[in-house]
């Protein structure tokens, strides 16, 4: 930005001095040549030069301020990106959970069809009522990992 400063200063100060070159020529305090045709004619050239120095500065400061705002947007993208990765990732294991979850609780069942799998697990049921205790155990235990 130390570059920028220094462009705008030199470009203040060469605009300054065509000013006060007009402005002096215009009043008639010092005659720069014998001919007022001269100096009519160079009345275009430095409107043309202050008109081009004063209008860029402010569409360099546009510009730097929309290059601000793009750089914004894009690290408000990226961090969108890295959420939406890790909402993935945390669902993903999420599902291992459940899966690994239903396979204990499925190891201590028979393989039995789902109707008659409350008649199995009931108090009469053929399946040991420790295996179901273990697999109900360890589906919690991957459930709170």
């Amino acid at each position: 930005m130390g570059n920028t400063d220094a462009k705008t200063t030199g470009i203040v100060i060469l605009t300054i001095i065509f000013v006060a070159c007009y402005v002096v020529a215009l009043f008639g305090w010092y005659t720069f040549t014998p001919n007022e045709k001269v100096v009519s004619q160079l009345a275009p050239i430095v409107a043309v030069i202050i008109g081009y120095y004063f209008g860029r500065l402010p569409s360099e400061k546009n510009e730097n301020s929309l290059k601000d705002q793009a750089n914004k947007k894009d690290q408000e993208a990226k961090q969108a990106r890295e959420e939406q990765s890790t909402a993935e990732a945390k669902a993903a294991q999420l599902a291992e959970k459940v899966k690994n979850a239903r396979e204990a609780l499925t190891s201590g069942a028979t393989a039995t069809p789902s109707a008659d799998l409350a008649i199995t697990l009931g108090p009469g049921g053929s399946t040991p009522h420790e295996a179901v205790r273990g697999g109900a155990a360890a589906a919690l235990r991957i459930l709170q990992s």
